[in-house]
């Protein structure tokens, strides 16, 4: 059992090290790298920052899961709102997977040797069935019909007066 403690101890400082390396890089890769001005969501999938808030006001306005949230001051990012840094998504009703759960429950087998510690749940691995409610892709809104207007928010910006 200590073995096992060490081995999750160093687990453990090892991803906070992994940790610590990539935020080293996500910072130096960001003060190299300009903000995008310019889309580029169907050649390569990327979006501005203009274009992300636009789509994230489309979504918290379509689904009532989703809000936006302005995080911890210190890691905001200058070409987003204070109040728009990312979006989060709570209380999303699952019964299907829940359902697949219950259906597991129990089945669980505890591993040894190398593994100790270690359950092997039921189940084919893939939640049960195959989701038949899923939507097609023709049925998700095309969001290039979506477009900054500045003019509208500048409207906005004058109702605050």
């Amino acid at each position: 059992r200590r073995l096992s403690l060490t081995r999750e101890r160093e687990g453990g400082a090892m991803d906070a090290l992994k940790h610590k390396v990539h935020t080293a890089y996500k910072g130096v890769a960001e003060s190299l790298m300009t903000t995008r001005t310019t889309s580029a969501f169907l050649e390569k999938g990327v979006v501005t920052p203009e274009e992300f808030v636009v789509a994230g006001d489309y979504l918290v306005e379509q689904c009532p899961t989703w809000s936006w949230q302005g995080g911890d001051a210190k890691s905001a990012k200058s070409y987003l709102p204070e109040d728009k840094q990312f979006l989060v998504t709570r209380n999303v009703p699952c019964l299907k997977r829940a359902r697949a759960m219950e259906e597991y429950a129990g089945k669980e087998r505890h591993l040894s040797g190398e593994d100790e510690g270690w359950v092997a749940a039921g189940g084919d691995g893939n939640g049960g069935s195959k989701d038949d409610d899923a939507p097609d892709m023709d049925e998700i809104p095309d969001i290039s019909a979506l477009r900054v207007d500045s003019a509208a928010k500048d409207d906005d910006d004058d109702d605050d007066d």
